[in-house]
């Protein structure tokens, strides 16, 4: 579970670093020197959700680091502050380049070659975060079939042990049914003997009386 809970780590912190260089191009190469307008607010719209999603990623990344063991804790807190610090750039710039161009008709032009440098860097961190994602979801599968196989061996068990124990049950119902006869049997057997030695009794004390009492009377 702490490597699954790594690979999550790297996974967002790629997406927080492909989210970094999206704000980077929409402030340098659109935002900077861009006309007053509709397109313009759009635009500081969508840069300020995607620093507000740079927050909540960061958030995540120390969700993260505080399920990871404490060994390994000091480096990504380490790792988390410098992408808090890298968001709190970005916020400043974002910030200056309004202070500065905000009352300014200078025209600036983005380069193209940096443009689609920026671009191809997104893509390559995009396939990476892509890769990364798929990697977790075939582990996240593998762990599950592991745990219904289990599961599944577990039941297996359970039902023999509850078959056992059914006919354990048997048993004991049909030994308490043979004891219950023998019982049955003894009590009967010692009523039996009782009766025998009353009769005996009552014949000799008859015997005794016809012999030795009734000449007397």
């Amino acid at each position: 579970m702490a490597a699954l809970s790594s690979e999550m780590f790297e996974t967002l912190e790629e997406e927080l670093d492909s989210l970094f260089d999206v704000i980077k191009i929409k402030i340098e190469t659109k935002l900077v020197g861009s006309p007053f307008g509709e397109g313009r607010k759009k635009l500081m719209n969508e840069i300020e959700r995607d620093l507000s999603e740079c927050q909540s990623l960061v958030q995540q990344l120390e969700s993260e680091a505080r399920s990871t063991p404490l060994p390994y804790r000091a480096e990504l807190t380490s790792k988390i502050r410098g992408h808090r610090e890298t968001s709190g750039k970005l916020g400043t710039r974002y910030r200056t380049v309004l202070a500065d161009f905000g009352g300014d008709k200078r025209n600036h032009f983005p380069d193209p070659k940096r443009t689609a440098l920026e671009g191809r860097n997104i893509l390559e961190r995009t396939s990476n975060s892509i890769a990364r994602s798929t990697a977790i979801a075939i582990e996240t599968e593998q762990i599950g079939s592991e745990v219904v196989g289990e599961l599944g061996t577990q039941r297996e068990t359970l039902l023999r042990t509850k078959t056992r124990l059914d006919d354990t049950d048997v048993e004991i119902s049909r030994s308490r049914k043979i004891l219950r006869s023998m019982y049955m049997n003894v009590i009967y057997n010692k009523l039996i003997l009782i009766g025998i030695i009353v009769l005996e009794v009552l014949i000799l004390m008859f015997l005794v009386y016809w012999k030795y009492i009734r000449p007397w009377t």
